[in-house]
């Protein structure tokens, strides 16, 4: 049976606190996934991808929302993959520091829920026929590989 191998468009609603909402990608396809690493490790030093915490939990927001219910004095405050990515990051950081936090988890939490249904389908599958569509690493049948050293 073949599996699909592009991710649908799918999204998820979330309940946040006061009856509120988030709306999410269910999946990151993967120039999203490229995207959002970009954002957060814009540059190397010597080889190693340098993470900018600082922008970090904001671009995974920025990475995931698609929509929200989210009010100002009864205003809705629109949130929308149409929106700039500067716009969303505007809107984002203007958020009260509690609110950003409950939205964050609630992603990190839907994240590691997502994660750990695709190990269980592929567990699942992998089950089917006993064996890994995967070769094992030489390292794997020899052990650790170390450099020898002169």
């Amino acid at each position: 049976m073949s599996r699909n191998r592009f991710v649908p468009p799918d999204i998820v609603r979330l309940p946040m606190s006061d009856g509120d909402y988030i709306d999410v990608k269910k999946r990151l396809n993967h120039g999203e996934r490229e995207d959002f690493f970009a954002a957060i490790a814009p540059y190397d030093v010597l080889g190693v991808p340098k993470v900018d915490r600082h922008i970090l939990r904001t671009m995974r927001l920025v990475t995931y929302l698609v929509g929200w219910s989210l009010t100002n004095d009864g205003t809705p405050v629109p949130m929308s993959p149409e929106m700039s990515e500067s716009a969303r990051i505007a809107t984002i950081r203007g958020l009260d520091p509690e609110t950003f936090d409950e939205i964050h988890e609630a992603i990190v939490k839907h994240e590691a829920a997502i994660e750990a249904e695709r190990a269980a389908a592929k567990n699942a599958q992998d089950g089917e026929n006993g064996s890994s569509t995967i070769s094992p690493l030489p390292s794997d049948a020899i052990g650790p590989m170390t450099p020898s050293v002169n």
